[in-house]
């Protein structure tokens, strides 16, 4: 009875190894088996510590690069002030006006920065439509803006132009603004892409073959990505 349950086990158990050997092969800690009447089977394992040490770089330089990015990417929508202060410049309104409006209609564009996914919406395909978004939220705070004064009128303060004086000098400095911020998000993504391009062979010879699977995607995904940005 004893030796009919011992054979019986052993199918079992060769099932229940192979299942261990097949999930530990996907996530890239099996480099490989081998089986010899001598030796059994061993089971080459994959070194956890260098491929632990690999992903943490890659990653830290990845996070770096989108810091970048977006320290960048800050500075140009700073930069916005300037063309929205040339727009309104010559209203008659007083600096100090002047320096609120600019700043409230730049202050639409620090969102850009913050929905983090400039990559997509400044593509050559997406742009127009994303300026016309921008710009739309741009007159509907000048308007904003604009009825406060009307309910706050003063003799020294001249009323704000009408949106329609403004509107095409303001799509001007979108589309320039636009047309940085793709390069400074090409470069970027070309950044990312010499990182995993640089990393990836290291988890191919770790036998991590799920990570380097991974990384062929990030690749992939960074290659559309600039395509999409200077494409003409």
């Amino acid at each position: 009875m004893l030796e009919t349950a011992k054979v019986l086990a052993w199918p079992v158990v060769v099932v229940v190894v192979a299942l261990v050997i097949l999930a530990l092969s996907r996530g890239g800690r099996v480099r490989g088996v081998s089986a010899s009447k001598e030796g059994g089977v061993k089971i080459d394992f994959a070194p956890l510590e260098a491929r632990g040490t690999t992903e943490y770089y890659l990653n830290r330089r990845i996070q770096e690069i989108d810091e970048e990015i977006r320290a960048s990417a800050t500075e140009a929508v700073r930069q916005l002030r300037k063309p929205i202060y040339r727009a309104i410049a010559g209203a008659g309104l007083c600096s100090a006006s002047m320096r609120a409006v600019a700043g409230e209609l730049s202050g639409v564009m620090y969102h850009a920065v913050d929905e983090n996914n400039l990559k997509e919406r400044v593509a050559r395909p997406a742009r127009a439509d994303y300026i016309a978004a921008k710009l739309a939220a741009m007159r509907d705070e000048y308007l904003d803006l604009a009825a406060e004064r009307e309910d706050c009128p003063s003799a020294s303060q001249a009323p704000y132009p009408p949106w329609a004086e403004i509107e095409e000098s303001l799509r001007s400095a979108l589309e320039a603004w636009s047309e940085t911020i793709a390069g400074v998000v090409a470069a970027g993504c070309k950044d990312k892409l010499k990182a995993y391009q640089e990393y990836r062979p290291q988890f191919e010879a770790a036998g991590d073959t799920k990570y380097a699977a991974i990384v062929d995607e990030c690749i992939a995904k960074n290659q559309g990505y600039i395509a999409g940005l200077e494409e003409t």
